[in-house]
């Protein structure tokens, strides 16, 4: 859902940015679940 992220007032790079923290936080939370 991008509209959360402030829609079309992001650009590419904060796209990109947030899902390379997105992701991060998915790997992270799977390491924890083991």
């Amino acid at each position: 859902d991008h509209a959360r992220w402030g829609g079309g007032q992001m650009g590419n790079k904060s796209q990109a940015r947030i899902n390379k923290l997105e992701k991060a936080k998915a790997r992270e939370l799977a390491q924890k679940m083991g």
